[in-house]
């Protein structure tokens, strides 16, 4: 019995590597695991004559560029039946969509099943009756991120994007099953507004194995371009065309080159028009199709005809949903580098680095209240030839900046990288401390511990005859440099109270310190001596103007 059921496997096996390789995918002979994921998934891809690498914006980039992923605005699901040849089906299922706006994630799943047919023999020649069939399955993951620009005095490259997808595979011929893990990486630029370029791998992996038979991975190397000619705002054109070279070393056609050459035409951005033609191939050529948009659902038709075996149809259906991200323009400018800033009372100052891009006329500069959502422009137009700007906002409020150069066509970059700062008022400097008084005759010195911080240029001397309340000022040209002034030619037997204040250089003056007390007598020293308000007590100082204390 168990030889018996090997046999039949083997015959099974000998079958399924004949016909498929050569009825669903037109590679010649090949004996390569998996194969059937070289069959062109997605109506409007195969109806372009399988040239989508460079194409890809949509739910088919899981299964022909994961790049494309960064390019997806609205999340979008779609999916595809083929009626194929021998009664061979293949359902195809995918779903993407947009992260953020550098990002984008897919899922994809692939199935196909052959229909049961009697071609096995027993040990004497005999038909066994036994229905062999068997189906493949593929389940992915993907993603996609947009890397930004790269620029030059003499080109640029816009919206870098790359991808992966990775890959469980189920084979499963008569029962017997056998899996493996494959994966595709991707990458696409733009060179120029509206012509991208694209390479891909794909089917990256381990061997498949059943029974005492192994069969690589069916590794493809893919370089495509696509050119999207924007007629008007109801009417594009898009063409396509892709290069790909079996890397899979043991397919009959691994030294051959094949080429995908395709065309879509979109009518009131509603009806498409498609078409293509394959070279290389043993038997695909000429495909068409149709495609349908209406508020989000699409519907999309693809023929493809296979010479002497018939041909095969696919239909696609697909639903978006969900907001639209803006993805980065292709033809803006990079975000500007550098944002820095400083806090202030009531207002900040924001600088960054000027732009290396010669048509690069100005910059905007946006705040919001939240980091990363909501913001707002502080500028009508952009600020031309201007590398800083002062914003006047409330106190004690957080604020997340960013700003975008503009071009001299108009285009905005992305934003840049993203700055918090809190206005606030000016922090008072300290108070100096440990204020005394030492009288000698009508004359009391004064002196004080002064404070230690770089901010503080000097201090102020302020006195009352009334202790704790109406405090004049007795220095009013420049505070004093030094922590201590003597006061000559004070009114005998009067009582006088005493503070002082620190300084900063924008004048922020502190809270007065704690305050002193003095008596001055009558002199027994030279009534000729010069007299005045503040004398310095070690070294000359510029004098106020006299108060009559």
């Amino acid at each position: 019995m168990m030889r018996m059921r090997a046999h039949n496997l083997t015959a099974f096996l000998a079958t399924a590597l004949w016909v498929w390789p050569t009825v669903a995918f037109a590679l010649g002979a090949g004996t390569s695991g998996a194969d059937f994921l070289k069959i062109d998934t997605g109506a409007r891809p195969a109806a372009m004559g399988g040239a989508f690498a460079a194409v890809d914006d949509d739910a088919n980039a899981t299964k022909w560029n994961p790049a494309g992923l960064a390019l997806i605005q609205r999340t979008q699901a779609e999916f595809m039946h083929m009626a194929y040849v021998a009664d061979i089906s293949y359902e195809s299922l995918a779903v993407a969509g947009p992260i953020n706006r550098l990002s984008g994630w897919g899922l994809s799943f692939d199935y196909l099943w052959q229909p049961p047919f009697d071609s096995t023999a027993n040990d004497f020649g005999a038909p066994t009756d036994a229905a062999a069939t068997g189906y493949d399955f593929a389940a992915g993951l993907s993603y996609g991120y947009n890397l930004g620009n790269y620029r030059t005095s003499d080109f640029n490259i816009s919206n870098i994007s790359v991808g992966g997808t990775l890959r469980l595979i189920q084979r499963n011929l008569s029962g017997v099953s056998a899996n493996a893990v494959y994966g595709d990486a991707g990458m696409t630029a733009e060179l120029f507004e509206g012509f991208r370029a694209a390479l891909v791998i794909q089917d990256v992996g381990t061997t498949i194995t059943f029974v005492n038979a192994s069969d690589p991975a069916p590794t493809n190397a893919k370089l495509g371009l696509a050119y999207d000619l924007h007629v008007n705002d109801a009417n594009r054109l898009v063409m396509a065309y892709d290069l790909n070279h079996q890397i899979d070393i043991t397919n009959t056609d691994y030294q051959s080159w094949q080429q995908n050459m395709g065309v879509e035409y979109w009518l009131f951005n509603t009806l498409a028009l498609r078409g293509g033609w394959g070279f290389g191939y043993d038997l695909t050529g000429l495909t068409a199709g149709v495609g349908f948009r209406y508020a989000g659902l699409g519907v999309d038709y693809a023929f493809v005809p296979y010479g002497d075996l018939g041909y095969a149809h696919r239909i696609s259906l697909s639903y978006q949903f969900g907001a639209a991200v803006a993805r980065p323009d292709v033809a803006a400018p990079d975000a500007p580098a550098g944002l820095r800033g400083i806090s202030g009372d009531r207002l900040v100052s924001l600088s960054w680095d000027k732009s290396p891009e010669k048509d690069v006329i100005g910059y905007n500069v946006y705040y919001s209240r939240g980091s990363g959502k909501g913001y707002v422009r502080t500028n009508e137009k952009p600020e031309p030839n201007k590398t800083s700007l002062e914003v006047r906002l409330r106190n004690d409020q957080e604020y997340f900046f960013v700003i975008t150069a503009v071009n001299a066509a108009g285009k905005e970059s992305e934003y840049s990288s993203e700055l918090m700062l809190k206005p606030h008022a000016p922090a008072k400097p300290e108070a100096p401390r440990a204020l005394k008084t030492e009288v000698q005759g009508r004359t009391v010195t004064l002196n004080w511990h002064g404070v230690d911080d770089k901010t503080v240029v000097g201090y102020n001397v302020y006195y009352t005859k009334e202790p704790g309340k109406n405090y004049r000022k007795l220095t009013k040209a420049a505070p004093l440099t030094d922590p201590e002034c003597r006061l000559r030619g004070l009114s005998a037997g009067s009582a006088y109270y005493f503070v002082i204040t620190s300084v900063t250089k924008e004048g922020l003056e502190s809270d007065y310190s704690a305050e002193a007390f003095a008596r001055p007598q009558q002199d027994t020293v030279n009534e000729d001596e010069p007299t005045g308000p503040i004398q310095p007590r070690k070294k000359a100082a510029p004098q106020p103007d006299n108060d009559p204390i």
